[in-house]
């Protein structure tokens, strides 16, 4: 990339930035997060999103902008592609940029990174609610998740064990729900996989209109335990030794800003 290129993407990304916090703070319930001041939050955002820019920042803000693209694609908020186009000028289409990344990864048949890996384990819950199941594209997201999981523990699952899935193999276990003390999120705990391979435990938080993974460590039958300090802080009691493939000190969905809290145990 060039100094010219990457200036323009510079200010492609922080224009979309700026926008896309105003677009949040008009559309936040300031009341339901009581002494959490939500709009100086987003302040604080646009002030380091400023800051970033002036340092020539471009990963921090293309990560900042994955994040935020991330709670309005869980959501499906079409209205915000809208209003991006008409506060900065730029066409930002999050759902096509989803596929494409998608694609991205299928091609090489590879997950690389854990962003993508994030990616790939959201389009398996897309395509397991859909009627009917592409049952071949779910089985190759499935085999990628288990080639990266096992790169992560050092492991290798045999070719014995990488049959078709099926619906009778594929197992999901909900061990905990916990809503917020004030009623309006949820706390899960679960266990999936397919018995034998690519079985993981995944801490997600429910909002009223879409769900946020957490945490990931690979395996199940951990003892984790997970419960809500307050309203906007959940704890996690796991072990230091337990090697996750997601693990978040904060969960935003564009109304709601959840704290994550880890007691390690050795």
């Amino acid at each position: 990339m060039t100094p010219e290129e990457k200036q323009s993407e510079l200010k492609r990304h922080r224009d979309i930035l700026l926008a896309t916090f105003d677009y949040f703070i008009e559309r936040s319930n300031v009341e339901a997060y009581g002494e959490f001041d939500i709009v100086a939050h987003y302040q604080q955002l646009k002030e380091k999103t400023e800051e970033k820019y002036q340092k020539g920042s471009l990963t921090w803000m293309r990560q900042c902008l994955r994040d935020m693209n991330e709670a309005t694609r869980e959501t499906d908020d079409f209205g915000y592609g809208k209003y991006i186009k008409e506060k900065t000028g730029y066409d930002l289409d999050v759902f096509s940029s989803f596929h494409k990344r998608i694609d991205k990864i299928i091609e090489p048949k590879q997950i690389k990174t854990e962003n993508q890996y994030r990616d790939v384990m959201s389009m398996i819950d897309n395509l397991c609610q859909q009627t009917p199941v592409d049952q071949q594209k779910l089985d190759l997201l499935n085999d990628l998740i288990i080639d990266f999981e096992d790169k992560i523990s050092g492991t290798k699952t045999p070719k014995s064990k990488r049959q078709s899935s099926s619906k009778e193999k594929h197992f999901f276990n909900v061990l905990l729900e916990s809503p917020s003390p004030d009623n309006k999120r949820t706390l899960i705990l679960t266990e999936s996989g397919t018995e034998g391979i690519g079985e993981h435990t995944q801490v997600f938080i429910q909002f009223e209109s879409s769900c946020s993974g957490v945490y990931a460590p690979n395996g199940i039958n951990l003892g984790i335990k997970t419960y809500w300090k307050d309203n906007n802080t959940i704890v996690i009691e796991t072990k230091k030794e337990f090697r996750a493939t997601e693990k978040w000190e904060q969960i935003q969905n564009y109304k709601d800003i959840i704290k994550v809290e880890y007691i390690e145990k050795q």
